[in-house]
């Protein structure tokens, strides 16, 4: 819908209150924004020149969702309903929220996990309209020009993501623009934010991953991914391009692999309004249950010692952000360490074998912990029972290892 089409008008809180349309006909019912559907009513339909374009009844929304509850409730499995939900997107947003809104416990396993994971791998096949923004290298270099298209919808949150993490099922090339999608939408649930100020992003660097690779449906840019130079290049030309455009918006940063998620996170940490979700976003949401927890037993966060399970981005993550809360209550970055103990799928993380990067801040020195030197156990339970560990943090991917024995440990 062209920019001069139609405008937004806010309420005091910067809300949209209502949108003013300076188009008739198809510039209102193509456009999913402004289309009601079958709920525009006779005067509406007259004056926007949609009196023939339409069934003579009107149905409210309530009778809209009500019938796109039966439609959906019809269809086989849940993928299904996430097509029929996402076309209801494409062709009337304010209904298809409506829907989801209905029956919000129901409707988010299908927009967002577990649903989202198989439209990611099915992107192509499933293919009807991008919905979002797709950048790859053959027109990074004119991000800026195709960015400021989007300019006239106020753009306040952009969810971008280099499509090589996807939940826990990895690389998953062009199709993993379906997370930005959906965590979107439970965006504009759960805080409210307007659908056309949220601007779904896809990274397009290409993919590993030989199925993609040898599908000949597939829609990606297909080559292998980008690495090193390149790669940090492609990302600065979209980060420049987005501050540029939009410089009061957050770009969040979705489902990177580790070591580009960190990379991504701290090169664009003070030049752009942004964050990691799977770093940060997990770390303060496991804080502020720490937190929560906390006040209820009555004791200080100061006086806890911290052991994460499962040290990838989300679990470093935590790590951070319980150092950030303990430096807050005066603790120097030293002791705040020394009280956070941190598990990978090796045992206790330690300064005396090969780490990534983004773990060694939180690797123990072996020869500082007396009951490891001599025993030179980094298994759960032990380090549990010896480090004096009071805050069990779960962020692996295996299940059941919090067991009986570990939390009698904490005793």
């Amino acid at each position: 819908m062209p920019a001069d089409s139609y405008r937004f008008v806010y309420d005091q809180y910067g809300n949209t209150r209502e949108i003013l349309v300076y188009t008739r006909g198809i510039g209102v019912y193509g456009n999913n924004y402004t289309n009601k559907g079958t709920a525009f009513t006779e005067e509406e339909r007259r004056a926007l020149g949609l009196d023939a374009s339409l069934p003579p009844a009107v149905r409210t929304l309530e009778k809209q969702v009500e019938n796109s509850v039966r439609t959906v409730g019809a269809k086989g499995d849940d993928i299904e309903r996430y097509i029929y939900i996402r076309s209801l997107f494409d062709r009337n947003v304010t209904l298809a929220h409506a829907l989801i809104r209905s029956d919000i416990e129901r409707y988010m396993k299908i927009i967002y996990t577990p649903t989202v994971g198989l439209a990611c791998q099915r992107y192509s096949s499933m293919f009807r309209t991008a919905n979002g923004l797709i950048f790859y290298p053959g027109n990074i270099d004119r991000a800026e020009d195709i960015l400021r298209y989007y300019s006239h919808r106020d753009i306040r949150v952009a969810v971008v993501t280099d499509n090589q993490g996807i939940l826990g099922i990895g690389d998953q090339g062009a199709g993993g623009i379906a997370i930005c999608l959906g965590k979107l939408m439970l965006y504009t649930q759960g805080a409210g934010i307007a659908p056309w100020h949220c601007l779904p992003v896809s990274l397009d660097v290409g993919t590993n991953n030989e199925a993609l690779l040898n599908d000949d449906e597939y829609l990606g840019w297909r080559h292998r991914r980008l690495t090193g130079d390149e790669y940090v290049e492609f990302v600065q030309r979209f980060a420049l391009a987005f501050r540029r455009v939009f410089p009061n918006a957050i770009c969040q940063w979705e489902d990177f692999s580790k070591q580009n998620a960190f990379a991504t996170r701290d090169a664009y940490l003070h030049d752009l309004i942004s964050f990691n979700d799977d770093i940060q976003g997990t770390g303060a949401i496991t804080l502020a249950a720490v937190i929560s927890a906390m006040r209820a037993k009555g004791e200080k966060l100061a006086d806890q010692v911290f052991l994460i399970h499962g040290a990838g981005a989300g679990g470093v993550g935590v790590a951070e952000q319980i150092e950030t809360a303990l430096k807050e209550l005066g603790l120097s970055v030293a002791a705040a360490r020394n009280r956070i103990f941190a598990l990978d799928s090796r045992g206790l993380v330690t300064t005396d074998r090969g780490l990534e990067p983004y773990k060694m801040k939180y690797a123990k020195e072996p020869g500082d912990l007396a009951w490891f030197k001599e025993e030179g156990d980094g298994g759960l339970e032990n380090v549990v029972r010896n480090a004096g560990v009071t805050v069990l943090v779960g962020t692996s991917g295996r299940t059941g290892c919090f067991s009986r024995e570990v939390v009698a440990a904490m005793l």
